[in-house]
Parts: structure tokens; sequence; C-alpha cells
């Protein structure tokens, strides 16, 4: 049997252990380009074409990207499974402890995606940060807002859609509120006399500058999300994400990040190993005969999870007679919301799962068909970040922290 190399990695260096049948090599290497040439030319020496590593934080990730170029066979060790004696932990331990285990076979090998899959959740991870990025700015403007009492959001369902947006700029630059409200839909200006009492507060002249100043920064977001968007196009099959864009719930941001965080969903065995890979299962604790079922696992990807969150969210909202609005009610009925809506999130990611293995789009008497995903390209997700995190939180599945 060919020798095997383990690879213990930190941040500012690397330890790798050669074992072959008698014998065993440790050596200390760092971790720029030129000591990762140095590594994968002492592996060649020894004739080491196996190698594994723990899959911890992102200092794996170059390290394994610069050996798979090298055509080495890499396995990707969860370190909950690879966990050495109890305090004997030093990096020459740990990676003594990697080799033998992968030279006994006792490691099952993580699921590495592609590079175009992992271009992919890298974006759809950097949308989620700056729309929940953005999320601050506007709360700082309703804050602005409510601290001089103009209470516009108590007559305008979203401040910052088309008619809102006139109305602030109106406040924050002086013009005449009646020339601003004609450039309003006709549904707005009928609320012309209740919209002008509920703005008739003073700004300072410290919170007209930070008016303007979060306003910028959103519309600056929403720059920047759109770009971001016109990279997620080219990464997604379209065939996939009309698919995923069939359930209700589901709009385009939503469908690229469950295939960026799934990957190849021909890997798991049912829809209960893709709902336990998610970490949206409950957790089971048992003795003897009696078993109890706790908070769910948190496994898994956190983007994920939110995500389903937000689309569990947007279904209950949708129109017509849904089967997935009756078995929200019905948990509801029993346990409350926040925990109906987590159970929700893990039914849609359940038929997702069917539709992709099975290549169909969804379909539901009662419910209008929706248009082509293209068409409706999204550029918010339906609920914002911060309400997906409190409904987890109020139901004891996330910690506040």
């Amino acid at each position: 049997m060919n020798p095997v190399c383990g690879i213990d990695i930190s941040k500012e260096e690397l330890v790798a252990t050669i074992l072959g049948d008698n014998f065993k090599e440790t050596r200390k290497f760092g971790v720029h380009t030129d000591e990762l040439y140095k590594l994968k030319q002492w592996l060649k020496e020894n004739h080491t074409t196996q190698t594994i590593m723990e899959s911890t934080g992102i200092y794996w990730i170059p390290i394994y990207a610069s050996l798979e170029a090298s055509d080495f066979k890499i396995v990707l060790a969860n370190p909950r499974q690879v966990k050495g004696l109890p305090k004997r932990k030093t990096d020459v331990r740990d990676s003594e402890w990697l080799a033998h285990l992968l030279r006994s076979g006792l490691v099952k090998p993580s699921y590495v995606a592609d590079a175009d899959l992992r271009a992919l959740r890298s974006l759809t991870r950097l949308r989620a940060i700056l729309v929940q990025d953005q999320a601050g700015y506007k709360n700082k403007v309703h804050k602005v807002l409510q601290l001089s009492n103009i209470r516009l959001d108590s007559e305008i369902t979203d401040i910052f859609g088309k008619s809102g947006r006139i109305i602030i700029e109106a406040i924050a630059t002086g013009e005449s509120l009646d020339k601003a409200l004609e450039r309003c839909p006709k549904s707005v200006q009928k609320n012309a006399q209740s919209i002008k009492a509920s703005i008739m507060g003073k700004l300072s002249q410290a919170d007209l500058f930070a008016l303007k100043l979060c306003m910028g920064m959103v519309d600056e977001f929403d720059v920047k999300v759109a770009e971001v968007d016109s990279q997620i196009v080219k990464y997604v099959d379209d065939e996939v994400i009309g698919l995923l864009c069939s359930v209700p719930g589901v709009g385009f941001v939503s469908a690229a990040v469950v295939v960026a965080e799934l990957g190849d969903v021909s890997r798991f065995a049912d829809e209960k190993a893709v709902c336990s890979f998610c970490g949206i299962t409950p957790s089971i604790r048992q003795s003897g005969k009696r078993r109890w079922n706790g908070p769910i696992t948190k496994f898994g990807s956190k983007w994920l999870r939110r995500n389903l969150i937000q689309c569990a969210l947007a279904a209950i909202k949708v129109r017509g007679d849904s089967k997935f609005k009756a078995f929200y009610l019905q948990v509801r009925a029993r346990r409350g919301h926040g925990v109906a809506i987590v159970a929700l999130a893990r039914k849609m990611l359940g038929v997702m799962y069917h539709l992709l293995v099975k290549k169909v789009a969804f379909f539901e008497e009662g419910l209008a068909p929706k248009r082509k995903w293209k068409a409706i390209l999204e550029r918010d997700l339906s609920v914002g970040f911060e309400e997906a995190m409190s409904l987890l939180v109020n139901a004891g599945y996330v910690n506040g922290s």
C-alpha cells in the first residue's frame, strides 16, 4: 500500500505526516505558494498520492485547490468525525492521527463542490451579506424618521418603494410635498392628506445629513446587488432554476442559493437525508424507551437554512388554495408561528429535492402559474434577513448570539 499523508492546517503553517508500512516522517511547511510547491515535491518524492485534511474554517481551501491542481487524491474530513484522543492535542499528533485514519479506511470523505459551484456559492453568500448590510442602513432611515416624529411607514407599506423614495427625497431636499405627490401613483395620492399629517415632524441638520447619507448607501447597495445578480446568472442552469422557481415562495435568488448550497442532489438517499444535511431536522435524545425531540440540529449551511425560512415566509403569503399554507396553519394551531415556519421550510426543501431528482416542475391546482424566472429576476429577498433570524430565535431553534 502506498504511503498516505495527513495534513493539519492552521493560519500560518501546516504540519504534514507521511505514514507508510514501516515509515513515518513529519515536516512543517508555510502556507505561501512556494511552500506549497515544496510540500508537493516532498509528497512526490515519497510516492504519496493520497492526502487527508480537515475542513476547518477557510484555510484548507487554497491548500486543497493547489493539491487538486497537481492530481493528488484528497480526502476532506469532517472535524466532528476525526477527533483524536482528548488531552493529547498537538499539530503533529493531529497530522499523524489523520494519516492513520485514512490508511485504515475510517474516514468518510466530505463532499467538495466543483469550481463553478464554489463560485456560485461565493456569489450567493456575498449577495446575502450585501442585503444584510443594506438592511442596517434601512433601519437607520426608519430610526431617523421616527425620532423626528415622521410616521411615513404607517401610511406607505414600503418607504423604500417608488412612492416612499419620492416622498423621502422631497423631505430631504425641501421640495414641495404637493409636487412630490403628483409623481406618485393615484392610489397614494388618494391618501395625500393623511400622508401630509404623518410627516409634519421636523428634521434637524444632523438628521437631514444622516437621512441623505443612509438613503445614498441604500441606493449604492441596490447597484451592487444588481451587479452580483448579473454574475449569478452566468453560473446557474436555466432548467434547474426554472424547476425550483415553480415552487410557491421561491424566486430566482432563493433557487440559486438552494443550488449553490446543496450541490449534487444525487448524493442524498432521500429527502430525510437532505433535511438532515441542512440541519433543519429535530435533534433526538433517547434513553431506554424514552425519546425526546429537541431544537433543530443546525448542522450544514446556515445560509441555506436562512434562505429556506425566507422561502417559507413568502409561501404563506401566496394567494390561492396552497397546500403549503394549509400545512403551516395546521402546525401553527398546535405549535405556534415560529415552529410552523421552520416545519414548512423543511417540507419545502423535501419538495425541491424531489423536483431536482425527477426533473419536473411543481404544479398545484388553485394556484396561478408563475411567470418565467428570467422575467421576474428578483432584486431583493422576499423577507429580510433580520425577520428570518428573529423567527428562528423566537422559536428556540437558534440562540440569540
